[in-house]
C-alpha cells in the first residue's frame, strides 16, 4: 500500500504545474487520483471518509445535479457534464487522506513544487511583459496582454491570484520565524501583486484585493508583512499605470467608464453581464427546482423564451450564484449555499476569538480559507462553475479546509 499512497502524494503535489500545463494534463492526474483513493479506500475499508459532512453534502449536491441533467432539453449534452463531476469531491477526499496518513511528507512537497511552479510563473511573466515574449521565445498571443505558459488563454492572474494564498499559507507554516523564508515571502508577493495587475485581469486583480483583505482582518502574526507587501505593491502599480498606457486605460480608466454606466443606465456591472444575468433569472424562472441542467446555459441561451437581448448567448452566465440557479436551481443553489453559510459562520466565530484571545484557527488555516473565500465571492464574474479546470481550483482548497476541521488545530 505504501506503492499506492506514494503514488497518490505525488500526483496530487503535481497538480499546481499540471493546471498550468493545461487542463487535460491536471483532470488527467484527478482522475488517476480518483482510482487510486478508491483502490486504497476498498483495500484497505477504511470507508469512514466517506462518512463525513462535505462528503455528504456533496453527495446530495451531486445527486441533484443527475436529477437536473435528466430533466433538461438535451440530457446526453448535460450528463456529459454532470456524471463526471463526481470525481472532483474525490480529489478533495484523497488531499484529506493524504495529509491523515503522510501529513509532513505530502506538506513540504506540496510547497516545494508549488514554490516553483509560482516562482518560475512570476518570472516568466514579468519578463513577458518587459521583452514582450517569455524565456521559451513565445511572444503576446493578445496585444499588450501577459499569458506566459498559458500562451493563448487568459488565465495568468487568476491562476495566480487563487493559488496566491495557498502558497502564503505554506509559506507561513513553514517559516514563521525563518529570517530567509520571510524575506522569501516578501519578494514573491510584492512580485507576484504587481504580475497579476499587469496581466490585465481585472477580476483576478479584485480577488487578490478580497484575499489581501481577508488576510489582513483574519490572521494574528502576519498582518504587518501583508501590509508591508501591499503598499509597496500599490506604489509600483501606480508607477506602472502612470508609464504604461494600456495598462492605465484597462485596469483604471475602463472601469471607472464601466461605473459610470451601471449607475447611469442601471446596469448590473456592464450591458453584456446584464443580459447575461436577466437571461439566466428568466430560465430560472422557468425551471425553477432543478433548473435548465449543468453547462445548458450554452444551449439554451439561444432560445427566444429567455432571449432578452443581443449579449443573452455566452458558453455560461460569468457568475456562479447564477449560474447554479439557471442550471441547478433551487434545489443545487441551496446545497451550494449551506456551504457558504455554514463558512462565513465559522469565520465569524474565528474573529470572534481573535478579539477575545481564544482558542482560534491558525494563519495557516485563515489562508486557506481566503483561497475559498475569494472562489465563492458572489459580486464578481467568474469562469464556468463546471469547467474542469476551475473546478479543481476550487476544490483543491477544500481538501485542507476539511482536514483541518477534522481535527482541531490540525495545522498549528
Amino acid at each position: 500500500m505504501q506503492n499506492i499512497n506514494n503514488s497518490l502524494l505525488y500526483l496530487i503535489c503535481l497538480i499546481p504545474p499540471a493546471l498550468v500545463a493545461g487542463p487535460f494534463i491536471a483532470d488527467g492526474f484527478v482522475v488517476i487520483i480518483n482510482f487510486l483513493f478508491f483502490y486504497t479506500i476498498f483495500k484497505t475499508k477504511k470507508f469512514e471518509y466517506f462518512k463525513n459532512n462535505f462528503f455528504i453534502f456533496f453527495l446530495i449536491f451531486y445527486i441533484i445535479l443527475i436529477f437536473s441533467s435528466l430533466n433538461s432539453e438535451n440530457v446526453f449534452y448535460s450528463l456529459k457534464s454532470s456524471v463526471p463531476y463526481f470525481r472532483h469531491g474525490i480529489f478533495a477526499l484523497a488531499i484529506i487522506y493524504i495529509i491523515d496518513h503522510d501529513k509532513d511528507k505530502f506538506l513540504r512537497l506540496f510547497f516545494k513544487i508549488a514554490l516553483i511552479t509560482f516562482s518560475i510563473l512570476t518570472f516568466d511573466g514579468l519578463f513577458q511583459y518587459f521583452m514582450g515574449y517569455n524565456i521559451l521565445g513565445l511572444h503576446h498571443v493578445h496585444p499588450d496582454r501577459i499569458t506566459s505558459f498559458f500562451v493563448q488563454e487568459l488565465k495568468l492572474g487568476s491562476y495566480l491570484a487563487r493559488m496566491m494564498p495557498i502558497v502564503i499559507a505554506f509559506l507561513i507554516y513553514f517559516g514563521t520565524n525563518k529570517k530567509s523564508y520571510i524575506f522569501l515571502s516578501v519578494v514573491l508577493i510584492i512580485l507576484v501583486d504587481i504580475l497579476i495587475f499587469i496581466s490585465m485581469e481585472r477580476s483576478a486583480f479584485f480577488l487578490t484585493m478580497l484575499s489581501i483583505l481577508f488576510i489582513l482582518i483574519f490572521t494574528k502574526k502576519y498582518k504587518l508583512i501583508r501590509l508591508f507587501c501591499f503598499i509597496i505593491s500599490v506604489l509600483v502599480i501606480v508607477t506602472l499605470s502612470i508609464k504604461d498606457e494600456a495598462l492605465k486605460n484597462r485596469m483604471v480608466l475602463h472601469p471607472i467608464t464601466a461605473l459610470t454606466e451601471t449607475f447611469e443606465k442601471k446596469y448590473v456591472l456592464t450591458n453584456v453581464h446584464d443580459s447575461l444575468y436577466k437571461t439566466s433569472f428568466k430560465m430560472f424562472d422557468q425551471n425553477k427546482f432543478l433548473g435548465i441542467g449543468p453547462k445548458m446555459y450554452r444551449k439554451v441561451s439561444r432560445d427566444e423564451r429567455y432571449k432578452v437581448g443581443e449579449s443573452s448567448w455566452n458558453t455560461h452566465p460569468h457568475n456562479t450564484y447564477i449560474q447554479l440557479l439557471a442550471e441547478t436551481g433551487l434545489a443545487g443553489f441551496s446545497i451550494f449555499m449551506i456551504f457558504v453559510i455554514s463558512f462565513f459562520f465559522k469565520t465569524i466565530i474565528h474573529f470572534k476569538n481573535l478579539i477575545l484571545g481564544n482558542n482560534h484557527m491558525s494563519d495557516f488555516m485563515i489562508c486557506i480559507m481566503a483561497a475559498i473565500f475569494i472562489n465563492i465571492w458572489p459580486i464578481i464574474p467568474t469562469g464556468n462553475f463546471f469547467n474542469n479546470w476551475m473546478s479543481i481550483v476550487y476544490y483543491m482548497p477544500l481538501g485542507f479546509y476539511f482536514s483541518n476541521l477534522s481535527q482541531s488545530k490540525k495545522f498549528d
